[in-house]
């Protein structure tokens, strides 16, 4: 089959490093590019090369005139934006890079049904997906009229944003006003839902085509996480779940979705039902564990988005574990108080079905590229809430540092330019 040559974006991100080995297994040509030298993914013996770029979350503009110039003087097949700012900022501004290269995103519209989780909730709520009962306020002076009726505990969730960050669990009502109106200035009118007794965590992979068929899906559960119980996923392992895949479909469907998304799941610690919880619009940050379970979803769609034909296989390998050792996981034995009684047990290192998203063999180089990333930026705030999902530790360094919070929270957020969005839209 024929190589293509690949841009991928932000390469301090894990799961752009498990794309560029993902690409460069099947011939492409891979450039990388972040906003500094100091990144893993420039490590990697499959970054062929590496491009230094202005920040898309300082410099928005720049990030962008930068991009178009490069792809202008350096032409590539496809441009694959890896994490939610720049595909946030590159979707808005596609018009310049629909003539450059391939963008195989949905057009903007079609993106904020997910993007904002507001959306998301509305659309599974349409279709007649079970998740936890769901008020959108009108506003912070509303919230407490308008959600009485779920009674208490309440999970406040940001519409904007990646991860857990953001979301809080009020108990009264003096609580919640004070919380929301808090949140509501990081990010517009949060979600509020009915609190449901936690259970197992899973996530669906999937891949649509154009015509609107699923092409390939996976399913993993959560295995941990960090922060823990709300935090993403630091080890996964691949199960069979039909239910969950069709729910995928259903929600990808019905926003005429094309291309990437992953869809998130916990099941009611009561019932046992499985409930949704949102989908991310974009390349997941356990990548590593769809491509553990065999199925190669940056290919995938390079080779759709380049006009290949791609035939339906919703098969892929069970029981496959995939660990984000550095530093996710460690994070997680270190914070939890069960730490010598975790299954599958956190000293599990080696096996035929376990993998980890940065540590390779056959590419140790990443390693180094952590550890060296690690000790150029370990006072940086913003690394520790955004890279270590440690928000406590980073607020803390903002404020010996005096930065200002509030910068710092919307540069960390990723959430200010998916808002820009809606509001222009």
């Amino acid at each position: 089959m024929a190589g293509y040559k690949i841009l991928l974006t932000d390469g301090a991100m894990r799961r752009t490093l498990s794309a560029a080995r993902a690409l460069a297994a099947e011939g492409h040509r891979v450039t990388v590019g972040e906003d500094s030298r100091y990144n893993t993914t420039f490590f990697s013996r499959f970054c062929h090369e590496r491009l230094v770029y202005p920040s898309p979350r300082h410099a928005p503009a720049d990030f962008i005139d930068y991009l178009v110039d490069y792809l202008q003087r350096v032409p590539h097949d496809c441009l694959l934006p890896m994490e939610a700012d720049t595909l946030d900022l590159i979707l808005a501004h596609r018009e310049r890079f629909d003539a450059l290269t391939t963008l195989p995103f949905v057009p903007l519209n079609t993106y904020l049904t997910f993007r904002d989780k507001g959306n998301g909730s509305r659309l599974a709520s349409h279709i007649g997906i079970p998740q936890p009962e769901t008020i959108y306020p009108s506003s912070p002076q509303h919230v407490v009229e308008e959600t009485k009726a779920l009674g208490f505990p309440l999970i406040l969730k940001p519409r904007h944003g990646w991860g857990s960050r953001g979301i809080r669990v009020v108990h009264t009502a003096e609580e919640l006003q004070r919380v929301y109106r808090a949140l509501h200035q990081e990010s517009s009118l949060p979600l509020v839902q009915r609190y449901v007794t936690p259970g197992a965590k899973y996530f669906c992979s999937a891949l649509m085509d154009k015509e609107g068929r699923l092409v390939r899906a996976t399913v993993h559960r959560e295995l941990r996480n960090h922060p823990r119980h709300l935090g993403p996923s630091t080890a996964q392992r691949s199960e069979a779940w039909p239910l969950l895949i069709e729910y995928t479909e259903w929600l990808l469907r019905a926003a005429g979705w094309y291309g990437v998304a992953n869809a998130d799941f916990m099941i009611d610690g009561e019932s046992g039902e499985p409930l949704f919880m949102e989908v991310n619009p974009r390349f997941w940050g356990s990548l590593q564990a769809t491509q553990q379970a065999g199925v190669n979803m940056p290919d995938l769609l390079v080779r759709m988005a380049m006009g290949e034909s791609i035939t339906p296989d919703l098969s892929y390998e069970l029981g496959q574990v995939t660990r984000a050792l550095l530093p996710f996981d460690i994070l997680h034995f270190l914070t939890n108080p069960d730490r010598l009684h975790m299954q599958p047990s956190f000293f599990d290192f080696f096996g035929p079905k376990v993998a980890y998203d940065i540590i390779s063999r056959r590419d140790p180089g990443p390693i180094l590229g952590f550890l060296l990333t690690s000790l150029r930026y370990c006072v940086e705030p913003e690394v520790w809430i955004r890279q270590a999902r440690m928000e406590r530790v980073g607020r803390w360094l903002a404020r010996i540092q005096r930065k200002p919070l509030s910068d710092l929270s919307r540069a960390s957020a990723g959430s200010h330019a998916a808002a820009d969005l809606v509001d222009e839209s």
